[in-house]
């Protein structure tokens, strides 16, 4: 069975996960590197750091910055990484609030 690493890296105030499935690598006995998933997340993230989503960012030129919407927009930047194609994005999780959360599971 597949495994499925997690990473929580985020200068965004809401925790953010992004498991990937994928089964070690013979050699390495790593599923991924997670210093290299790490920079994936932070190439995305950034671009998203300190900014007025609704108008920065172009994804929410018609559409409101919801925990869905923000989801979405993560897994269609991060699904677009090499490292993520090849390791098999499997979902985005947001955590909103302590009892609310937004998984995305891809389209």
């Amino acid at each position: 069975s597949p495994f499925i690493p997690h990473l929580s890296l985020s200068p965004l105030p809401l925790p953010l996960f992004f498991p990937c499935l994928s089964q070690p690598d013979p050699v390495t006995g790593m599923v991924m590197n997670l210093s290299d998933l790490g920079q994936a997340m932070t190439d995305v993230l950034q671009a998203m750091d300190h900014r007025n989503l609704d108008k920065d960012i172009p994804f929410f030129s018609d559409k409101t910055s919801t925990a869905e919407n923000i989801a979405i927009y993560l897994w269609q930047e991060l699904s677009q990484h090499c490292l993520l194609v090849s390791h098999n994005l499997f979902e985005v999780l947001l955590h909103e609030t302590d009892k609310n959360k937004v998984s995305y599971y891809g389209p």
